[in-house]
Order: C-alpha cells, then structure tokens, then sequence
C-alpha cells in the first residue's frame, strides 16, 4: 500500500492500554500509532524512564510490580485524521463510562511519537525560536573530550547506500561562492599531510584518504 507524506493514506492502529491483571476490561489508556502494536508499547515503556506524563507514570508503577502493560489493538483506520476522530470518541465514551485514563487530553492531537509531519510553516517556526540566544549552545564550544568522542563514534561506521544518494544529490548544481573557494584554497595550501602506513596491507599515503579506506575499512583486514 502507498503511504502518503501527509500521513492521510496510512493504516492508522487504534489500541488501548491495560493492567494485565485486571479480569475485566478496564483501559488506562487509548492511542493511535502508525507503528504496530508492539513497538508503540516498547515506546511508551521507554518514555516512561524519561517523561514524568501520567501515562508514564502509570506504566513505571507496572514496572515495579515485575509487569507491562498490555496492548489491545482497538481498530485500523486508514487516514491519521480519521484516527485521532475515533481516539477522541473513545476516550470521552470510556470517560464517560467512570473509566480513570491516563490520557492528558481529550485525544486527537498525536502529542508524544506523532507521525504526522511537521508543516513548512511550523519548521520554520521552530527554526526562530532556537536561533542566536535563544539555542541552548550558542556561544559555546565543544571540548576537545566531546570531540574526540564523536569522532570515535564515527570511526569505521560506512553509511547507507541510500544516504550516499542523498546526499549525492543534494549536491548536483550546488556552486561554491568565491570567497568559499579562496578559503578552501588557502585551507588545502597550508594542511600538512601526514604519510601513514596501513598495518593490514602495508599501503602507505596521506592520513585523510588512507583512514577513508584503509585500517579499520581495509579489505585485507582480518575479522
């Protein structure tokens, strides 16, 4: 099935959270989620270690007991706006019923874990909100420790077939101002190259290239 950008062709889940233990049917909790069944409950139980919502709270408090919670898949809809309708409908319903939810909200807003993609206007929005002083990192520095950090993380990690076309093709027409050029002129003018030697195939050249393709990346290397 194709699944549109705007998420209005997608096989939307409807399903509840429950106490295992109850003999009855009893909902904590009524969701939507384009995602199956199974990996929303293993979201929810991974918020719940980070966010203090009454939902997480509930489900830390199951966690304590030894139990998770379990999920009921309610409904699938297609169309995400017709999901949040039906969310809305069952939570005043179960409400309604004396049921205690562990819902913030009347339903229909897809707050934590949304599928529903963020529109131009809001990107840019929220672009604003985080430029200048108003980003949490502005003005400061990444220590030399963090950097190195990074760049180990990084360290033999090759990257999808899919990311390099991406990126590939961000690139096609894009043309370097002068002043960009000068300075990756003057930038390669003054590297140094250090020669390194490849311990797996004994190949020697520049740092840069030699790491790109050789010592952890080379084909002679041993497992």
């Amino acid at each position: 099935m194709s699944r549109s950008s705007n998420g209005e062709d997608r096989l939307t889940n409807i399903y509840v959270l429950v106490d295992p233990r109850d003999e009855v049917f009893n909902p904590r909790y009524i969701g939507i989620t384009v995602q199956s069944i199974k990996r929303r409950l293993q979201k929810h139980v991974c918020d719940s270690k980070k966010y203090t919502l009454h939902v997480s709270n509930w489900i830390k408090s199951l966690i304590s007991d030894g139990i998770y919670p379990k999920t009921i898949l309610i409904d699938e809809v297609i169309g995400w706006d017709n999901a949040c309708e039906i969310e809305v409908g069952l939570i005043k319903l179960y409400r309604s019923k004396g049921y205690i939810l562990t819902n913030l909200t009347n339903g229909g807003e897809g707050t934590v874990g949304s599928p529903r993609p963020h529109t131009k206007e809001r990107r840019i929005s929220a672009s604003i909100r985080c430029m200048g002083s108003n980003n949490p990192n502005y003005g400061k520095s990444m220590s030399d420790e963090n950097k190195t950090k990074l760049s180990l993380l990084k360290v033999g990690k090759k990257l999808s077939p899919e990311h390099i076309l991406k990126a590939r093709m961000a690139l096609i027409g894009h043309i370097h101002s002068q002043e960009t050029k000068d300075k990756l002129s003057i930038a390669g003018f003054n590297r140094i190259m250090e020669i390194v030697i490849c311990p797996h195939c004994g190949k020697s050249g520049n740092t840069m290239i030699m790491h790109r393709w050789h010592f952890d990346n080379c084909k002679f290397k041993t497992l």
